[in-house]
């Protein structure tokens, strides 16, 4: 499965949405490494920008969990990076519900013909839950599904 996932990862790395969530974003990095998902990155980003800042924390936590996602953002096989020359633009019919902030976002996710938009925001899910061609989850639910499947293997 290909994914695209915003800002919340690096967040949640940071350990800004508390313990408990950076615990189930470890998880999940650790799950997408046993599995064949790979996640869609866009080169030169604010998401990208936010992942390599976080190599520059001091806390060894952090710096451990920054050393998990830049090994799978150097994989071939788990990423899927993308130049902004390699990006569509949004089709006419979709831009107006995006906000600017969110448009690389659905650009990568049309680009990467991504399986599913993972985002802690709420409004973006709400403005997209009408276009079939953009399968958009909430973090919470998502995550409580996609660590499920892996306690039962």
């Amino acid at each position: 499965m290909d994914l695209v996932v915003n800002e919340w990862v690096i967040h949640d790395l940071l350990g800004e949405n508390g313990d408990q969530r950076r615990k189930e974003t470890w998880l999940f990095l650790e799950e997408l490494i046993k599995r064949c998902d790979r996640i869609a990155v866009l080169k030169g980003s604010p998401w990208m920008g936010k992942a390599y800042r976080l190599m520059r924390r001091e806390d060894p936590l952090t710096r451990s969990l920054s050393r998990l996602l830049h090994g799978i953002l150097r994989d071939s096989c788990k990423t899927l990076s993308f130049n902004p020359w390699d990006i569509s633009s949004i089709p006419s019919h979709l831009r107006e519900h995006v906000p600017d902030e969110d448009r690389y976002l659905i650009e990568l996710y049309l680009s990467a013909k991504a399986e599913v938009l993972v985002t802690t925001d709420d409004k973006l899910k709400r403005e997209l839950s009408g276009f079939e061609e953009i399968k958009i989850r909430l973090r919470d639910e998502f995550l409580a599904e996609y660590l499920k499947a892996e306690k039962g293997r």
